[in-house]
């Protein structure tokens, strides 16, 4: 039997087997060929040998889905095979030509006014789809059942709070594991449905936040890629990671809203300019070119609304460059206010561009020609 460490809530000793399922996308499809592998070594009918799942993007998908069917790994295993095996995008992702004109549409004129005339949509994406598939193939009804004496003792999901930066881990387990509370992580027990799932892998401006008993969650790899902290806190004293990737998660991040987090906010989130250049300019670029637009142009408009984004208030990374080092007597407040007039000069320059292009594309056409 575990003992538990009173400081850290840790239980130690306990005889129990972890699995971890990192994030990485459609990669995470190679974590059912492991399980295949796993499945394979067990006796016809076996149930699943480890007591602890945890999951987290993707691998929260495959993690809740093992759980679902625990007390037959093979049987999981194979319908696993069967959804990965068929997977198009569109079980992800609306891929309707409206819909997606419509949401490079909106992107062009947020981009275009600054986001005065039209605020930017929450997501590049809608993943209504992939919720729909989920509850079509992952029957979440039965994980109570598999913990009831059954085979799984605990099931993680993780997640990350765009309203604290913590990364949040929600399970389900046995009545003797209990809540954990670090600096940077937290254990929250409660029940793992579709909304649980969705904020796990809900990719940071490609696809919409998921709210969760009032908060809004995103993908858990940009806090713990390969989460290994919920399952020591769950009791694990092995643990078998099946990862994707070798990428770092991002560094943290605090902050407060009340409203879903904007792109600007999601970007700011996990990139800098340079990674913001790489991820916005090839989904809007093309859409904007086949306008006409001039492209030396379209790139001085989208550098420019990068660098009105980083002073604007309240999530503009200059402000937060501006906090660190300023003395305790300059609030953040003032540190807004201050920001607000070289905001509106910005605005003004990128109105000043959009009526007048000549202003950007007439040096260039000197040298090179039109």
């Amino acid at each position: 039997m575990g003992t538990e460490d009173s400081r850290t809530n840790y239980l130690f000793f306990e005889n129990r087997e972890a699995l971890v399922l990192a994030g990485g996308g459609a990669r995470a499809a190679y974590q059912v060929g492991v399980l295949r592998a796993i499945a394979k070594w067990l006796p016809e009918g076996a149930p699943c040998p480890f007591p602890v799942l945890v999951g987290t993007s993707a691998g929260a998908l495959n993690a809740a889905a093992l759980a679902a069917r625990a007390r037959h790994m093979g049987e999981a295993v194979t319908e696993l095979e069967r959804v990965w095996a068929g997977f198009h995008v569109n079980q992800v992702v609306r891929t309707d030509p409206a819909i997606i004109l419509r949401s490079g549409l909106r992107w062009v004129l947020s981009a275009l006014s600054g986001g005065w005339l039209l605020a930017p949509p929450r997501s590049l994406l809608d993943t209504t789809p992939l919720r729909e598939l989920l509850g079509r193939v992952i029957p979440l009804e039965r994980i109570p059942d598999s913990m009831a004496g059954g085979p799984v003792q605990a099931l993680a999901v993780a997640t990350t709070s765009y309203t604290t930066g913590k990364a949040v881990a929600f399970f389900d387990a046995v009545p003797t594991i209990d809540e954990w509370n670090r600096v940077r992580r937290t254990g929250v027990r409660r029940s793992i449905d579709l909304d649980v799932l969705m904020a796990s892998s809900a990719i940071p401006f490609i696809f919409p936040s998921a709210r969760v008993d009032g908060d809004y969650y995103g993908d858990g790899a940009m806090r713990q890629l390969a989460p290994l902290s919920p399952a020591v806190h769950l009791g694990a004293n092995r643990v078998m990671v099946v990862g994707t990737r070798a990428d770092l998660a991002a560094s943290p991040a605090d902050g407060s809203i009340d409203t879903p987090p904007s792109p600007g906010h999601l970007l700011g989130f996990v990139l800098d300019f340079i990674e913001i250049t790489f991820v916005v300019v090839p989904i809007v670029g093309p859409v904007l070119l086949t306008m006409g637009l001039d492209p030396v142009w379209l790139g001085i408009m989208i550098a420019i609304n990068l660098q009105t984004s980083f002073l604007t208030p309240p999530f503009g990374f200059a402000l937060f460059y501006l906090r660190g080092v300023a003395p305790p007597s300059v609030t953040t407040a003032q540190i807004y206010r201050g920001a607000v007039p070289f905001v509106g000069i910005q605005l003004l320059a990128l109105l000043l561009l959009a009526l007048f292009p000549d202003l950007v594309t007439w040096l260039p056409n000197r040298i090179y020609g039109s």
